[in-house]
Parts: structure tokens; sequence; C-alpha cells
């Protein structure tokens, strides 16, 4: 499954997205809006997964546009900290599930599943 990957940690980018590939998927990694919401313009994923601390980033917004392109297919939010507000703003935007940082990717792998 093709998947939008949303995160601007470099170091441990490389360890998941190798993860990822080795169960199969084929992610998309962007380190900022403008570049996720040319990628959901451009190419289907299956689904998404977006770090809620990327430096000046509206991520309520960018599930609500993935939820508008591709009604139906999971989005997993990331964060090392989930406030109640923020599990909230989660939930209303539409995300599937959250997870806190560091998962384990089994854990990831499941709510992609």
């Amino acid at each position: 499954m093709r998947l939008l990957i949303v995160d601007s940690d470099e170091r441990s980018n490389q360890t998941l997205i190798q993860l990822l590939k080795d169960a199969g998927h084929e992610p998309l990694l962007c380190g900022s809006v403008a570049e996720a919401s040319a990628i959901l313009q451009a190419d289907h994923v299956g689904a998404c997964v977006i770090d809620c601390q990327v430096p000046g980033f509206n991520w309520a917004a960018l599930v609500r546009e993935f939820r508008d392109r591709h009604p139906g297919q999971a989005v997993v939010l990331t964060h090392t900290f989930w406030s109640q507000a923020d599990r909230q703003a989660a939930w209303e935007a539409g995300s599937n599930a959250l997870l806190t940082k560091p998962y384990a990717i089994d854990d990831l792998l499941k709510q992609l599943s």
C-alpha cells in the first residue's frame, strides 16, 4: 500500500521507511505540509501517517484534506505527548488512531491494516 508519511525527524524516518518497505508498503515521505498536499493532489495513497509535531504545520487541515480526497482510508497521527485538547482535535479532524512516540512498528502496521 502507498503510504503518505509526514514527519520532519530525519533520523527516525530512515528506520520507519525501511520497516514499512520490509512490511510490503510503499512509503512516500514528506517533511512539510506543502509537499504532502502536492502528493495528495497528484497521487493516490492508501493511508496517511502524520507527526503532529512538524514545525509550522496545521495537521488538522491536512487530515481533513486527506479525508476529502481519500474517504475511508486510514489516518494515523503520532505525537510524543497527547494533551486532551490534541486528542479531541485529532478525533474531530477524522483520524483513525493516535500513537504516542516512540511506538512499536507492529502497532502502526495494525492501524494501517
